[in-house]
């Protein structure tokens, strides 16, 4: 399937050999060397976004992400990083776009993180899925990534939308914490239990009339 990828970075020379390897792939790149320019063009609604430009005060990365998903929230997104970005910024990363590689990578583990999250946004398209779930109270918008109770939306992250799917779509089935960081992050090797222990807080905090329930020494599933 011929996708479409938007691709920021500064540095043109690296922009002209990831859209190579990218274009090598069939897919179609559209770049763009600044910020600016690239949020005039989220209406065009790409397939997947890779950024390799940091954001500068007082955009955070997280800000960044919602305001590139502002046309459609289940466009995944892809951020590059230089290896001296701090554990905060990771994890901030973590919680709003769906993956990141750190510099120096190989061009190729770029292609394989952009492969999955092309196929995983292409299953959510597929026209034989519903277009929402319940989850207690909650409506879960699944093409548009989107939560509502009583026809008011909840706002969620991304990380926290995924939790809440995963859930939602095997109830009564219990979660280890395990099989929950495997099925929220691309790269999971690198995710510790707190950062779970940390999304489900806040999930529960936003979505206060679902019960997630805990099953003490294993894991977690929607009661």
């Amino acid at each position: 399937m011929g996708y479409t990828i938007y691709l920021i970075g500064k540095k043109p020379d690296l922009n002209r050999i990831l859209t190579t390897y990218l274009q090598a792939y069939g897919w179609a790149v559209k770049t763009f060397q600044d910020y600016a320019n690239a949020l005039q063009h989220v209406a065009d609604g790409p397939d997947l976004w890779i950024t390799d430009m940091p954001p500068s005060p007082p955009e955070t990365a997280d800000s960044l992400v919602r305001k590139l998903k502002s046309h459609n929230n289940a466009i995944p997104v892809i951020f590059v990083f230089d290896l001296k970005v701090t554990l905060e910024k990771l994890f901030e990363l973590n919680t709003e776009c769906d993956d990141y590689v750190v510099k120096p990578f190989s061009p190729l583990e770029l292609i394989m993180r952009t492969q999955k999250l092309l196929q995983r946004h292409k299953t959510e398209k597929a026209p034989d899925r519903p277009k929402s779930i319940q989850a207690g109270e909650y409506e879960i918008h699944i093409l548009e990534r989107q939560v509502t109770r009583q026809g008011k939306s909840i706002t969620l992250t991304t990380k926290e939308f995924d939790l809440l799917y995963l859930l939602a779509a095997n109830p009564r089935r219990t979660f280890s914490k395990e099989q929950l960081i495997q099925g929220i992050w691309a790269d999971h090797y690198c995710v510790s239990d707190r950062a779970i222990y940390d999304l489900i807080s806040r999930v529960r905090a936003k979505l206060k009339a679902l019960k997630i329930k805990t099953i003490y020494g294993y894991g977690y599933r929607i009661q």
